[in-house]
């Protein structure tokens, strides 16, 4: 059985992995702002989201909780991920999406400067 302590501990657990799910669809998310992404590789996408985060899920929880589910810690999940979309989210797609187009702009250079030679024979 569990306490009260015990409860609110495994709350804050399920708010904790719900940021950490919004921080990595986030990865995703900015992933799809840089390169230009068919619908289809975006289903692909979701759903490798979606494996991966039910596996951390499962184990995670499974790991901490011994198996047990219970429907605060589903909630928890749910309150954590709206509050990272509502407060972090934005601020984390900029800073990634910057971050990634500082590394990449040396190489767009680069492959401006030096342009791809045509093969004569084709």
């Amino acid at each position: 059985m569990l306490t009260i302590h015990g409860q609110v501990f495994y709350f804050l657990f399920s708010c904790l992995c719900g940021i950490i799910m919004g921080f990595i669809y986030d990865l995703f998310r900015v992933k799809r702002l840089l390169f230009k992404t068919k619908k289809i590789y975006i289903l692909i996408d979701d759903l490798f989201y979606w494996m991966i985060m039910g596996s951390f899920l499962l184990l995670g929880h499974h790991h901490v909780l011994k198996g047990q589910l219970r429907f605060f810690m589903l909630l928890g999940l749910i309150l954590g991920t709206i509050l990272y979309m509502m407060t972090l989210s934005k601020l984390i797609i900029r800073f990634f999406y910057f971050l990634t187009n500082l590394i990449r702009k040396p190489f767009d250079w680069i492959l401006k400067t030096f342009p791809k030679k045509h093969n004569p024979s084709t």
